[in-house]
């Protein structure tokens, strides 16, 4: 059996979408498990007899309420740090990166074009 182009554009395509979904269940499996786990009570985490998709007794956010309000937690100060820390290495690399590629777009050497494009782009 002769399988006319149309047919065989059909299957290419049906297969391009065959390995997309795999690849985004390989994808997105790991994000719905934390947010999952994330809303289970201790017990169901804990538990090896429970079935680990889905919730037995509804969700809870009693695991986020704790990160973010209990007196022992300093999850805010690190998250407010981490975005402090962020903040000045984007400044400083794109100072730095702008700087470099602006004196290399004024040197005319073999490269220079291309070395100038990749400094300004951060492609060290």
């Amino acid at each position: 059996m002769t399988l006319t182009v149309d047919e065989r554009k059909k299957i290419r395509v049906f297969l391009c979408y065959c390995a997309l979904a795999v690849f985004m269940f390989y994808v997105l499996f790991p994000l719905y498990w934390m947010l999952l786990t994330s809303l289970k009570t201790n017990e169901e985490i804990s538990g090896a007899w429970k079935f680990p998709f889905w919730f037995e007794r509804g969700a809870t956010l009693f695991h986020y309420e704790e990160l973010l309000f209990a007196d022992w937690s300093n999850f805010t100060d690190f998250y407010v740090n981490t975005i402090w820390i962020t903040v000045l290495v984007v400044a400083e690399s794109l100072v730095i990166s702008v700087l470099a590629a602006y004196s290399l777009s004024r040197m005319r050497f073999f490269g220079s074009e291309f070395l100038g494009t990749g400094v300004f782009c951060n492609l060290e």
